[in-house]
């Protein structure tokens, strides 16, 4: 298979397969469900060079439906297909705009998601600017987050703000003073993850930022 996976691939379109799999990740019967979806991870990381986003969005909406389950081992499970197939494929305007999508859920557990989604996006692509265009996007998708009434989903987009903050320096330290309150700059300010070396100093509503590289030029 790891010889022949172009082949491999369109066979498993003729089949469909990521149909198949998919009503197993779907599935009622938990044991079943964790064993289609490590079936995803390692077609994600096994042919990652080989997917295209019509298989990708497949996958996507299957995990998308896994998310919303009262399980939290489903959820859990979602969550990380979704973070190795971001970490495993190229970036894909749609499949941003997919996990952007996913701040609009009603349940709590794809938005949390969607907020380490971000997190990620932020992470692999910030260095090769494949994000620039998308800044107005990426704000828009932090407000939404941080300003949720769910305290879970706040915490997590609150931390997420840090690796904007950490690409895109300027942007961030103008979208902090002009789109919150005190309170929730404040609370914004005491997130800050220690390893990312961003030391926030509330006086004067800035943040030092030490030990990394920004492209705080960018513009929105």
């Amino acid at each position: 298979i790891v010889g022949n996976q172009q082949l491999f691939i369109s066979v498993c379109k003729d089949l469909q397969m990521i149909e198949s799999i998919g009503k197993a990740v779907l599935s009622l019967r938990t044991t079943l469900s964790m064993a289609a979806c490590q079936i995803f991870k390692d077609f994600l990381q096994l042919f990652k060079n080989e997917l295209d986003f019509t298989i990708l969005e497949q996958m996507f909406s299957i995990l998308k439906n896994l998310l919303s389950t009262a399980k939290k081992i489903s959820s859990t499970a979602a969550l990380q297909c979704l973070i190795i197939m971001l970490m495993n494929v190229g970036f894909h305007q749609k499949l941003f705009h997919n996990c952007l999508m996913l701040i609009n859920e009603k349940t709590v557990s794809p938005r949390i998601c969607s907020s380490i989604l971000l997190r990620i996006l932020l992470i692999k692509f910030t260095e090769s600017n494949l994000l620039d265009n998308s800044l107005i996007y990426i704000e828009e998708w932090l407000k939404k987050g941080i300003t949720d009434a769910q305290t879970s989903v706040r915490e997590t987009m609150r931390i997420t703000f840090w690796y904007y903050y950490k690409g895109y320096t300027s942007n961030a330290k103008t979208f902090l003073l002009s789109q919150f309150s005190p309170q929730l700059k404040k609370a914004i300010e005491l997130s800050v993850p220690s390893h990312l070396q961003v030391y926030s100093n509330s006086i004067g509503g800035t943040a030092v930022v030490s030990s990394f590289t920004s492209n705080s030029d960018a513009s929105t």
